[in-house]
């Protein structure tokens, strides 16, 4: 069978669609290997490179008598320098494990051997979506709405004056060369770059729904105590990169605010355990698609095995005393019965729900440490970390 799941190392996640052969055709004289890094710094070198060489030329990069210059702009950097080039020299590794963990499923093997080419097509369902150019194609277009929507909308804190500065003889302020090339070039590529990760987890997610409908071979006896399924558990660590990317964005701005009094050590907890709410949501969501085949297993396994149990218990009984106390026996019930009491232990046990709090560990310290070290710039740094560890103790 050409098309069976053994087939999966072929599969990758972000390798696929408008963009990616775009990057392809730009660097055809490049290495696989090599690819990412040089994409990464021509991104940066875009989206914070520019803005740093027209704010040096108009003076607004550095400089004492400079109100925040833009090498002093820490929502600058997050944005556009540690976002733009984690999320691109991350995306090999994803694909990497991602497509261990999908080939784990016709390695263990987890799937029923009838149910091998429902799968191979779940898997062109998942490649036609990461090629769509209609998928880009929006990613693009949300990306640009942001970007004119930011243009017409006052920002929620005053501008750096690299971005905007005051017009002679007057009070109002006009966009710097450097800030319009930000407002518009760098934000699209940082927003097109969000969106495409969000497009990479929402294909994901349907890949992993459409796995868990198919016939898959638990155990309730397995050692991982999830039916063999703990290691799909495991992948939200696999973006503990762009989690942390994503969360310099967000702790540089409140970094600001709380430099500026704008931001209250009340506000402060609100927004870390929203934040920290916001992440695991958007990784346990998706393995909740094997909550009901993990539910239905373990209902059945449990019937089974008290109704096996109860059969043993009988012959047991007859073994020792001769008889049944409780409704005789009749000669059709069996006599020689393996006892399920380990079977039935196992069931009980049996987690519905394929994760591990400590595989969410990674990923909650990269939703946080940005956060954190934001709020030691106002606060003790241990009342933040004492803050930190509860969150992530919930």
């Amino acid at each position: 069978m050409t098309n069976e799941l053994p087939r999966l190392p072929n599969f990758e996640l972000n390798r696929g669609g408008p963009y990616h052969d775009l990057v392809v055709q730009f660097d055809r004289l490049g290495s696989e290997a090599s690819r990412a890094p040089r994409l990464a710094f021509l991104l940066v070198a875009v989206a914070w490179g520019v803005p740093l060489m027209l704010s040096a030329i108009e003076g607004h990069a550095w400089g004492a008598n400079v109100d925040r210059p833009f090498l002093l702009d820490p929502i600058a950097h997050a944005r556009f320098l540690i976002l733009v080039a984690l999320f691109t020299l991350a995306e090999r590794l994803v694909d990497r494990q991602l497509k261990d963990i999908v080939n784990q499923f016709a390695d263990a093997p987890l799937i029923a051997a009838q149910h091998l080419p429902e799968a191979a097509r779940c898997l062109a369902i998942a490649l036609r979506q990461r090629d769509s150019a209609l998928s880009d194609t929006i990613c693009l277009a949300l990306a640009a709405a942001i970007t004119v929507f930011a243009l017409f909308v006052p920002p929620p804190i005053e501008p750096a004056i690299w971005i905007a500065a005051p017009l002679p003889a007057s009070s109002e302020v006009s966009f710097t060369l450097a800030g319009l090339w930000a407002a518009t070039v760098s934000n699209t590529l940082h927003w097109f770059l969000v969106f495409r990760w969000f497009k990479s987890i929402i294909i994901w997610s349907l890949l992993l729904r459409r796995i868990s409908r198919l016939d898959l071979r638990l155990s309730a006896t397995h050692p991982d105590g999830c039916g063999g399924l703990a290691f799909v558990g495991l992948y939200p660590n696999v973006f503990a990169v762009h989690i942390f990317a994503f969360s310099c964005g967000l702790g540089a701005t409140i970094w600001w605010l709380l430099a500026n009094g704008e931001f209250s050590n009340v506000n402060y907890g609100v927004v870390m355990g929203g934040w920290l709410v916001i992440v695991f949501g958007l990784f346990l969501v998706p393995l909740a698609a094997f909550a009901a085949p993990l539910a239905a297993f373990k209902k059945r396994e449990l019937a089974a095995a008290s109704s096996l149990a109860t059969d043993h218990g009988r012959a047991a009984e007859r073994l020792i005393l001769g008889e049944n106390l409780s409704a005789p026996s009749d000669p059709s019930e069996p006599t020689d019965v393996p006892d399920p009491s380990k079977l039935h232990a196992a069931a009980r046990k049996l987690s519905t729900l394929p994760f591990a709090r400590e595989t969410l560990l990674p990923i909650g310290a990269a939703a946080l440490l940005p956060l954190v070290v934001a709020g030691a710039a106002q606060w003790p740094v241990n009342e933040i970390w004492d803050i930190a560890r509860k969150l992530l103790h919930l």
